[in-house]
């Protein structure tokens, strides 16, 4: 025996009671004759804070060396926990945190050359349900979990639908066009519970050559089954309605670029009566981008250049700010938006204070999408353009209560020139999940199986999902 070694505690004499780490988890649980842990950080998080439970009030706790039972950690490091009680037995643990990390890389059931699979991504509210529009795919099938093999429709499109249970994915549906489509999936976007899908199909031609439609899905206990075909009450010929949707519990946003307007449907008036926005001067490209707080009075609705916000009142939806930027997005509580101006190389961060609207942050972050959580306090930029050779990628940011914090960049595990990874992005509630559409994508495998290294099947497209 060495003189002066401390006397290291058997595991059902450890003088640890417990270790809590926040945000994060650790993995694994916490356990007495456990003595090496790592932590999980959400995305986004510079450091945790980590707090130390001795089994005896007397007994010293030193952290990395100093007396102390409670600190803050940063991330990407090795921290040592040392608990010593009154008899001399020192209880020894080591805490290594870890970064977000790809969870899954996500294929279509059917990938085929040029599908585009990732051209468009949604995610619920809990991070459990995902939908990846493919507004290339060519099947014939029509409407709800039709055969996916006769590709004699080019460019009809299609949606496919993924649950998470625990932390695997698993195939959950595929929908098509109740009608011979193009383009079908070029836009999705997911009620928070998870239950209800809306499809854009910008180029459908009922009533006017791509005047464009929208087609609302619900999970029932079979499947998911067609709700709803909304067009627009007076098509107009190019007004690519569907070009972008979102949702709230019951509301459904649609963006009509071509028509320079927005409209705003309720689903207690089987989404056919409701509001028309629209703004001067034609051209504008006004209702490119949609996005909509979870209760559905705040909304963002992005052109050409501006980024205009609207919130609810008893006459209607009211203008409240404009801000730069045409890739908008609002959180979740409709108190934040942020707006990308991908020429400038700037995102926009705007917050809704207690006298109005405020500038929060400007990032001079090139990105051409952006995406915020529930709370505001995550917000996720996507860069198409990553090393000028359009792998993409993303970032995601952290408000710490002071500042917005860098995270780790958030790059696919196969990421390759031309994938386009990050042109769309989707983001949980709580800011711990993160998806990537990657319609350039070449992998040929299938649904959740499939090899990386493969590039087998040129822009079939992938998404990759982040935790």
């Amino acid at each position: 025996m060495v003189v002066g070694a401390p006397v290291v505690a058997r595991a059902d004499d450890s003088a640890i009671a417990g270790i809590t780490v926040h945000p994060g988890s650790l993995y694994p649980p916490f356990s007495p004759d456990i003595d090496a842990y790592d932590v999980d950080l959400p995305l986004g998080a510079a450091a945790f804070s980590l707090s130390v439970a001795p089994r005896s009030p007397y007994a010293k706790v030193h952290i990395d060396g100093v007396a102390m039972r409670l600190t803050t950690i940063p991330r990407d490091t090795t921290t040592r926990i040392e608990v010593t009680d009154e008899s001399g037995a020192t209880t020894l643990v080591t805490i290594r945190s870890r970064p977000p990390k790809q969870t899954a890389y996500v294929k279509a059931t059917n990938p085929d050359v040029g599908d585009g699979f990732g051209a468009a991504v949604a995610i619920s509210a809990d991070g459990a349900t995902l939908a990846v529009g493919a507004p290339g795919e060519d099947s014939r099938a029509l409407g709800a979990g039709g055969r996916q093999i006769d590709n004699r429709r080019v460019d009809s499109g299609a949606v496919y639908l993924y649950t998470r249970l625990a932390d695997a994915w698993h195939f959950d549906g595929y929908v098509k066009s109740r009608l011979p489509a193009h383009a079908f999936g070029h836009a999705v976007a997911l009620s928070p519970d998870g239950k209800l899908l809306a499809v854009g199909e910008p180029d459908e031609d009922t009533g006017a050559v791509s005047s464009g439609a929208v087609e609302v899905f619900e999970r029932q206990a079979k499947g998911w089954r067609p709700r709803a075909f909304v067009k627009p009450p007076s098509p107009t010929r190019c007004g690519n309605f569907g070009a972008a949707v979102a949702l709230s519990w019951d509301t459904l946003a649609v963006g009509a670029p071509g028509e320079d307007a927005a409209y705003l449907l309720s689903g207690k008036k089987g989404w056919r009566d409701g509001e028309r926005l629209t703004v001067a001067p034609i051209g504008e490209r006004f209702g490119d981008v949609v996005s909509l707080g979870a209760d559905g009075t705040v909304l963002a609705v992005s052109g050409a250049t501006t980024t205009r916000v609207y919130k609810g009142t008893k006459a209607g939806m009211r203008e409240v700010l404009t801000v730069p930027g045409q890739r908008g997005a609002v959180s979740g509580n409709g108190n934040v938006v942020a707006a990308a101006e991908p020429a400038r190389g700037v995102v926009h961060v705007y917050r809704d204070g207690e006298h109005g609207w405020f500038s929060a942050a400007q990032f001079p972050h090139a990105g051409e999408r952006v995406a915020l959580d529930f709370a505001g306090n995550a917000l996720v930029i996507g860069n198409v353009v990553d090393r000028f050779d359009y792998r993409g990628g993303a970032r995601v940011f952290r408000w710490d209560g002071r500042s917005w914090v860098p995270g780790e960049p958030l790059t696919a595990t196969n990421a390759a020139p031309n994938d386009l990874a990050g042109i769309a992005i989707a983001i949980d509630a709580r800011g711990e999940t993160v998806v990537l559409g990657a319609p350039g994508e070449d992998g040929g495998g299938v649904e959740l199986s499939g090899d990386p290294a493969s590039d087998a099947l040129e822009s079939s497209g992938a998404a990759y999902v982040f935790r």
